[in-house]
């Protein structure tokens, strides 16, 4: 599937914004680093482990209660599933928490629990400073960490810009979004520069930017694809 087809289903897709021009183009999409998961997954594998071996040395303790004897595979069983459970909603709220980064601005989606979506979005001639930051070892040996969108000098990010957290390669995603940047700024004082060879409907040149040299994400080649295809199956479970 082509890039552009995939861009078109994006913007039909009802859990995105709408696009606000046909100049405006799709650059990159981004998620938290997927090291991020696979710490919470092995530390749901550590409880599992451990209620394990609390079952097995309280298992004697258990069979001499006569009726209760079946009360500890209850317990057991039940925080298993638990388990289970919390770790799908991580990966439900992993997977379709997302950032999108076109050719006019940057657009944070994140869902909270099965029910909790926010989408913010701010235009490139809002921004006043972005930057990034990774902060301890594991973000440093494994090359994760934040970038830091803001439009103004302000102490609450809420109301004054974004927050990327655990984004894999922030040098190199910083600078695509500096990129693109630089590009509105210079379009607003000179001529924009637009792929002529269909003047109905012009689109950003990607040559400006040589976006796939700084694409941080190892699996965004084939990841939008896979954004459209897990929004179906939840259109279809609904």
């Amino acid at each position: 599937m082509s890039e552009q087809s995939l861009d078109s289903q994006i913007w039909k897709n009802k859990f995105f914004p709408d696009q606000l021009n046909q100049t405006e183009d799709i650059i990159l999409v981004l998620r938290e680093d997927i090291i991020m998961l696979v710490f919470q997954a092995l530390l749901f594998v550590f409880f599992f482990f451990v209620a394990t071996v609390l079952k097995a040395l309280l298992g004697d303790f258990f069979d001499k209660l006569g009726a209760f004897r079946y009360l500890l595979d209850v317990i057991y069983h039940t925080f298993n599933i638990v388990l289970l459970i919390g770790f799908l909603l991580r990966f439900h709220d992993y997977y379709l928490s997302v950032q999108i980064i076109t050719s006019q601005r940057v657009i944070d989606i994140s869902q909270n629990g099965l029910f909790g979506r926010e989408v913010n979005e701010l235009q490139y001639e809002k921004i006043e400073d972005i930057t990034h930051k990774q902060n301890g070892f594991i973000a440093t040996i494994f090359n994760f960490g934040d970038i830091v969108v803001q439009t103004a000098a302000s102490a609450s990010l809420k109301t004054s810009g974004f927050v990327f957290k655990n984004i894999p390669n922030p040098s190199k995603a910083h600078k695509l979004i500096m990129d693109v940047y630089q590009n509105q700024v210079n379009s607003k004082t000179t001529t924009p520069v637009y792929i002529t060879q269909n003047p109905q409907q012009k689109q950003f040149n990607h040559n400006q930017i040589d976006h796939n040299q700084y694409i941080p994400n190892p699996l965004s080649p084939t990841y939008r694809e896979n954004v459209l295809n897990t929004s179906d199956e939840l259109d279809t479970q609904k």
